[in-house]
């Protein structure tokens, strides 16, 4: 029996390639795999010791001695790891510490709101601005330490009203009454003022308020010691 001329060859030729491609791929395949994985639990090829400074990671994963900046270490016991730390700049401008944000001056929409300050147990006085999302820099308190809170609204006119809640527990005082939200209206300076007590528990405190522009902004206050972000080397 005589085979059609020309077509077999042919295809016998594309299957012997596709082989050679298919041997060419499984040959890499197992090349990468013997320099990624050397079994289960191994470490990557960068090893400890060919990692530059800085890269250095501590037994629980988190940024080593040398890693470049780290925060300063609470000398404090009573501080749990969960505090925040106080990655602010800060200056005095008329009586108040200024807490600038470290990027810069951030890009506020609507009406950049400035909140004051002013700590009744400590004598501390404080000045901020919102960053991006609209929130405040935040303030540390001692448990129930009131703070008096004055905020200034350069467009808004006069007897614009501003809603203000608390989100975290704590009290809001004005002349009138203490409550756990409230309404303002500026006064003739375009300015809101009120004061805030926390609880005793320690943690974040959020107060809110509502812009005549109808966009939020948030007061945070820490209840707990504070810690100062430093460079390592400062």
């Amino acid at each position: 029996m005589k085979m059609p001329s020309g077509k077999t060859p042919r295809k016998l030729t594309i299957i012997l390639i596709g082989l050679a491609f298919l041997s060419v791929g499984l040959w890499f395949w197992y090349q990468r795999g013997n320099h990624e994985f050397s079994g289960p639990g191994s470490r990557s090829p960068l090893s400890e010791s060919s990692r530059p400074p800085g890269n250095q990671e501590s037994a629980n994963g988190q940024p080593g001695a040398n890693e470049p900046n780290a925060p300063a270490a609470s000398t404090d016991p009573n501080v749990p790891v969960s505090a925040p730390l106080l990655q602010l700049l800060r200056r005095v401008e008329n009586g108040y510490t200024v807490l600038d944000w470290p990027s810069g001056k951030p890009f506020v929409r609507g009406e950049e709101i400035v909140a004051y300050f002013e700590c009744s147990a400590s004598g501390k006085k404080f000045k901020g601005s919102p960053n991006q999302i609209g929130k405040y820099p935040k303030v540390f308190l001692g448990p129930e330490e009131p703070v008096e809170v004055r905020l200034e609204f350069p467009e808004s006119p006069p007897e614009t009203p501003v809603a203000v809640w608390q989100e975290d527990g704590g009290q809001i005082g004005t002349e009138q009454e203490v409550v756990s939200s409230t309404k303002l209206e500026l006064d003739g300076a375009r300015t809101a003022s009120f004061r805030f007590t926390p609880t005793a528990q320690q943690g974040n405190h959020r107060v809110i308020f509502h812009t005549p522009g109808g966009q939020h902004r948030i007061l945070e206050f820490w209840v707990g010691a504070e810690q100062i972000y430093a460079p390592k080397d400062s």
